[in-house]
């Protein structure tokens, strides 16, 4: 093109320079487009190359990280496990045994058992876990790694920070800010519900774009008191102490052989602990299939809070953003809980159409009513958020108006407290209900005219500034219990009251209650005067201080006709709220408390009205903006009472008292007729009546609850263990080996029929869970839990689902109870002088009946021996069998029966060693039996009231029918024999007294 451009130039210089600059201009134009456009394209290669690089390293990140926080997962799991294992290890049955004499007191601590059921209240030998090397190693690991976090990890959502509490693969679906409930105290973290389980994850919060937060410090307020509007000095807690990790975990001087209220984590007591950061972060999950029944709840009167109830009884109360307890809510019924148990129904009008026999019962069912559960589910009449909540405990009446006298009548109206009132005439006189005028009238007028001359145009009307219930008033009562004991210091600044004003006598706080003194005192009763004896007893020692007369605050002075025994205290406390007086005026009581005479005219005219802060709807806090102002209105609702929901618009029924209780056999004995009903083929280990059935098993076979349709059995020469059919017919399923060559000896199982504990001739225990739904349910066993205690084989066993309990005893001559839910070590009983042949537990009280030899022992859920009897003289008839009453659970509880190595039944009576059946027996040279109980003397006897003869050979197997219509008996040779009642024999027997 240059040689072409050079030779045109010479001829036509002008003319063709201009063209072949043209045409090169546009070439080179040309040619840098195609170099840009290479460029270009260049770039955009290597920019998509360097973003694929850019995902695959975060991809590798993210997995990295993953596995890390797998890895600090494992540890956090695995430390929890540990600890499990050193306590099956290290307790006084265990392999290395650490003897109790041998430990500090600061060393020993107690627990609030968790589960349901009354009596409850049980020792746990389990120190707090230490997770400080599980802490350290992903607080090291953390720094290490924290300088390679890119700006891509720390936007995650912060998932990987909880990622170590989570199951292995499970997805969480939904994550709320929530507040755990724990006494008086709130604990904030966050609440996820996963495609496995339930979680609560404390210390962590979800921030505003959604992402997963640790707080900086555990006293940091909460997320929910953020947007509520409160401040931290008004947050509701009155004390100045930091919160530890449980706010009812402390440690107390342990009373030697004492019972096992207490500690760890308070109502909380199966959480986990673990310290990632600044703050510790306690932590808890519910299998899916575990989740009982949730319930919406109130909190601070306002409905924000769902509570959670699982199959081991345990129970917790969950706050939420009140525009999202109802998502929460709908959220976790959409996940089709197994087990849920929610039922919307409108409340019934009269609560004696649901329970008859059970005053305590009746009266905790109207305080638990809520209008989103269901009155007809009598499984939710005894659920106990008041543990979580003590501003929510429930309020009982004081029932009696005699704490003087040294026997108590009642049948005289005067022994009882008048039910019509609140306050100004809870006493009684001249056998009526009038008003004690003569000591009251001043100050009931002085009440009247307070209320008429109330001018204030905003805050209403009312009689009373203080409440009948409350917090503090929960925990002046329970004082010397763990974990209120504790409270009840953090609510007096760190120590406890001046000793005048404790709670140290009955008789004293009944005069202070009936306005003998003190106006402003309306305090009621709280459910433990009815069921629970240790609450009167400073078993842990605890200084309470002197009064100002020298005498040193310790036990509870208790009325004279409790004979100086807060068992029997209790015991008659119960018999008076289920007398006919109360029957016939207690309903006068529940329209003070849940009825038409709580609000409106009708409260005014029964001087009924209290401060309006008090009820539900009163005040939206909601719409408060000054921040004091809302602080100083959720102070006066935590601190100073909460009158329970209004259930009824209208005077509630009276309770009939006409319907009369079926005779019992054990008390009427030396009536009872026996006569044969079945002859079976081998002896008799078992019987279950399922209503009109009489069902019964053989040697090695044990009834599988619920249905009884079918057995297990063992024994077999190949030492396994087979389920078949009721009638043997069919078999279905093996399972071989399960301890390991040796031969099961005894099988019990839990009453929803998911749970099997063999025991074996090596002294071991072992938990299975059996499979759930589908034919071929019953050929999966899976092996929950190896419990070692025992030395000798094990020769009885009993699984007790209501009390959370398994109770076995074994050759070695011991009996040790175990936890049914954590499956650890709970206590060893004293040492029988023989081997253990017999074991019994009454599923309403907790009582726990065993026989070794032929002595006879009833102890209580926590280990204290009530009484002990040599059953017969002849030291070869041994105890086989024992049963008790469970008609009810307050009603001729004390009787017993035992079967004998000589074909002998022997029914026994329990009474106080004060009663006049007690001091006609001889006392006897040995009145412990030969146990060793430390030089305690047990406070009832039992007394042998029939011997019924009929066996010819042992008798194996005793049950005493739920409705009291028959003692059914079975012995070695196969023979059933029905025990019953003549109608005309009881008449006249009733005649002649």
């Amino acid at each position: 093109m240059w040689a072409q451009y050079i030779a045109g130039s010479t001829k036509f210089p002008g003319v063709r320079i201009k063209g072949m600059d043209s045409r090169r201009k546009r070439e080179m134009g040309r040619k840098s487009r195609d170099i840009s456009k290479l460029e270009q394209r260049h770039w955009e290669q290597v920019n998509e190359r360097r973003g694929l690089l850019e995902l695959v390293r975060d991809a590798m990140a993210t997995g990295l990280r993953v596995i890390r926080q797998d890895k600090y997962g494992w540890v956090v799991h695995a430390e929890s496990e540990w600890q499990t294992h050193l306590q099956q290890l290290t307790h006084e049955r265990g392999i290395f045994p650490i003897n109790k004499s041998s430990m500090n007191e600061e060393e020993l601590e107690w627990q609030l058992c968790p589960i349901e059921g009354w009596n409850d209240d049980r020792e746990s030998s389990i120190n707090e876990a230490s997770m400080h090397s599980a802490a350290e190693f992903v607080k090291n690991d953390e720094v290490r790694v924290a300088e390679d976090k890119s700006d891509k990890e720390l936007n995650d959502n912060g998932e990987y920070l909880i990622r170590p509490y989570l199951e292995p693969l499970e997805r969480i679906k939904c994550r709320y800010n929530c507040e755990r409930v724990v006494g008086l105290d709130k604990h904030d973290g966050i609440f996820l519900i996963g495609e496995l389980s339930l979680y609560i994850i404390e210390n962590f919060y979800i921030d505003e774009s959604g992402c997963i937060c640790e707080k900086e410090s555990e006293d940091e307020l909460s997320i929910i008191d953020q947007a509520l509007g409160v401040k931290k000095d008004f947050s509701c807690n009155m004390d100045s102490v930091s919160k530890s990790i449980s706010s009812w975990g402390a440690t107390l001087k342990a009373y030697s052989g004492g019972r096992a209220w207490a500690y760890n984590g308070g109502a909380w007591g199966k959480e986990k602990v673990c310290n990632t950061g600044n703050a510790p972060h306690p932590w808890r999950n519910w299998k899916l299939d575990s989740v009982h029944e949730l319930l919406k709840r109130d909190y601070q009167l306002r409905p924000v809070a769902i509570e959670i109830f699982s199959m081991d009884g345990c129970n917790d109360l969950l706050v939420f953003h009140k525009k999202e307890r109802e998502e929460v809510f709908k959220n976790l019924m959409a996940m089709n809980l197994p087990r849920n148990s929610i039922i919307h129904a409108v409340p019934e009008r009269n609560v004696w159409n649901l329970l008859y026999c059970n005053r305590v019962s009746c009266i905790l069912f109207c305080f638990s009513f809520s209008p989103e559960c269901s009155l007809q589910n009598e499984s939710n009449l005894d659920k106990r958020s008041w543990y979580s909540d003590l501003t929510q405990y429930p309020v009982f009446p004081w029932v009696l108006a005699d704490y003087e006298s040294e026997n108590l009548d009642l049948l005289d109206p005067k022994t009882f407290r008048n039910l019509r009132s609140q306050w100004v005439v809870k006493h009684q006189t001249g056998g009526g209900v009038q008003e004690e005028v003569e000591s009251c009238y001043g100050t009931f007028i002085n009440l009247l005219y307070l209320y008429e001359g109330w001018d204030d145009p905003e805050i209403p009307k009312f009689h009373y500034g203080s409440h009948y219930s409350s917090a503090g008033i929960v925990l002046f009562y329970l004082l010397r219990l763990p974990p209120f004991s504790a409270e009840n210091q953090k609510l007096q600044g760190g120590q406890f009251d001046h000793a005048d004003r404790l709670f140290n006598s009955v008789r004293e706080t009944w005069w202070s209650a009936a306005g003998k003194g003190n106006t402003s005192d309306v305090k009621e009763l709280i459910p433990e005067f009815f069921y629970m004896p240790e609450f009167l007893e400073n078993k842990f020692n605890l200084d309470f201080g002197e009064k100002q007369s020298g005498e040193k605050v310790g036990y509870v002075f208790l009325p004279p006709w409790a004979k100086g025994s807060a068992r029997e205290f209790i015991r008659k406390h119960r018999e008076a709220l289920e007398s006919d007086y109360v029957s016939e005026h207690l309903h006068h009581w529940i329209d003070l408390i849940f009825g038409y005479k709580q609000r409106g005219k009708a409260a005014e005219e029964a001087v009924n009205v209290f401060y309006y802060y008090t009820y539900e709807g009163s005040v939206d806090i909601d719409s408060v903006t000054d921040p004091i102002m809302k602080a100083s209105v959720l102070a006066q609702i935590n601190h100073f009472g909460q009158t329970p929901k209004q259930l009824f618009m209208k005077p509630h029924a009276k309770r009939r008292t006409d319907r009369k209780l079926p005779p019992h056999p054990l008390k009427h004995a030396m009536l009872l007729v026996p006569h044969e009903i079945r002859k079976s083929s081998s002896s008799i280990s078992q019987i279950v009546t399922v209503t009109d059935k009489v069902l019964i098993a053989g040697t090695n076979i044990l009834l599988k609850p619920r249905t009884f349709t079918k057995c297990v059995a063992w024994g077999f020469p190949d030492r396994s263990l087979r389920f078949m059919s009721y009638n043997h017919d069919r078999l279905l399923s093996t399972h071989e080996d399960l301890h390991h060559g040796n031969q099961i000896q005894c099988v019990s199982a839990s009453h929803d029929g998911q749970l099997l504990v063999t025991g074996a001739d090596d002294g071991l225990l072992c938990a299975w869970r059996i499979g759930q739904g589908g034919p071929f349910a019953l050929r999966h066993l899976q092996l929950e839990k190896a419990l070692c205690g025992h030395t000798g084989k094990i020769t009885c066993l009993r699984v007790s689902q209501p009390y959370m309990m398994i109770v076995s005893g074994s050759d070695d001559c011991t009996v040790i109870i175990w936890d049914l839910s954590s499956l650890v070590f709970i206590r060893q009983l004293p040492e029988f002088p023989s081997p253990v042949s017999a074991i019994y537990v009454n599923e309403l009280n907790g009582e726990i009946v065993t026989a070794a030899g032929v002595l006879i022992a009833i102890w209580s859920i926590n280990g204290d021996c009530l009484a002990v009897v040599n059953a017969s003289l002849l030291p070869s008839d041994f105890i086989l069998s024992l049963t008790g009453s469970t008609f009810s659970d307050w009603l001729e509880t004390n009787w017993y029966v035992s079967g004998h190595q000589s074909g002998d039944i022997k029914v026994w009576k329990m009474v106080h060693s004060s009663s006049e059946e007690s001091a006609q027996i001889e006392e006897t040279e040995n009145p412990t039996g030969g146990l060793g109980l430390g030089g305690k003397v047990p406070e009832y006897r039992l007394i042998l009231h029939k011997v019924l003869k009929f066996h010819k050979f042992p008798v194996t197997a005793l049950r005493l029918s739920n409705d009291l219509k028959q003692l059914l008996s079975g012995d070695s040779d196969g023979h059933l024999v029905s025990w019953t009642l003549r109608d005309e024999s009881l008449r006249a027997s009733m005649k002649h007294r």
